[in-house]
């Protein structure tokens, strides 16, 4: 009898479990198909965003002038008078420092005078070997065959070898600069001796005085040139008109 209503207890535990079960489980099933759905639902819909550009640069300035707005006023006056006196207080090293900048400039001026005088290359240095006096008296057209040999072994390209006139304008141009360089240097030097300086300065002073020489070479050797060059061109405008 013990036995029998023991069994019975357990069979009513069972059925109770079994069926609670069930329902939990039904229970499980009925609430992952409503997230289901309300994922569905979630991922169905379309997030559209709209951007304005007029409240873009609206909030844009707002924020630089919350920005602004917070930064204190600058004071101009005493950030100027603390610079003032810091240059006064180092003004002995400011002015050195110019000093010592201005002191390198005119070295290396210098230094390409005494290039410029020595410079073998130059035009002022062509038909050197006859004196000065010598050469101004020659007539202009006994050098211009010579000097346009010259001209075109110069400037006369590997790949254009024939052409003419290009050579004629970098003459022009390199005579020109020729010209002003002896021109600067030398009142440079000139400059420096009446400073009282020119000692301070690496300066070849026989170069240097020859520099009226090499201006009058140069001009004759211009003069020489635009003579041809008209010559020329009367020659051409002659055949033109034949």
């Amino acid at each position: 009898m013990g036995q029998r209503t023991t069994y019975c207890n357990i069979s009513l535990m069972l059925l109770f479990i079994g069926g609670y079960l069930c329902a939990h489980d039904s229970t499980v099933k009925t609430v992952e198909e409503q997230l289901n759905g309300k994922i569905s639902h979630i991922s169905n819909l379309t997030i559209n965003i709209e951007c304005n550009p007029r409240q873009v640069i609206k909030d844009i300035k707002q924020d630089l002038f919350l920005l602004f707005y917070k930064i204190p006023d600058i004071p101009i006056r005493q950030y100027s008078r603390d610079l003032a006196k810091s240059i006064y207080d180092l003004k002995y090293h400011i002015g050195g420092g110019i000093a010592v900048a201005i002191y390198l400039l005119l070295i290396y001026e210098v230094l390409k005078g005494n290039s410029c005088f020595s410079s073998r290359d130059s035009w002022a240095m062509w038909k050197y070997e006859i004196p000065l006096d010598e050469l101004l008296a020659m007539p202009a057209h006994v050098l211009s065959h010579d000097l346009l040999l010259e001209i075109q072994r110069r400037y006369t390209s590997v790949d254009a070898p024939a052409d003419f006139v290009s050579s004629l304008v970098a003459f022009m141009k390199d005579i020109d600069k020729e010209v002003a360089e002896v021109k600067y240097y030398s009142n440079l030097v000139i400059w420096l001796k009446k400073l009282r300086i020119s000692i301070l300065f690496p300066i070849r002073h026989k170069l240097f005085a020859m520099a009226p020489e090499r201006l009058s070479r140069l001009s004759y050797v211009r003069n020489v040139f635009l003579t041809w060059a008209a010559q020329y061109k009367m020659d051409q405008n002659k055949r033109c008109c034949i």
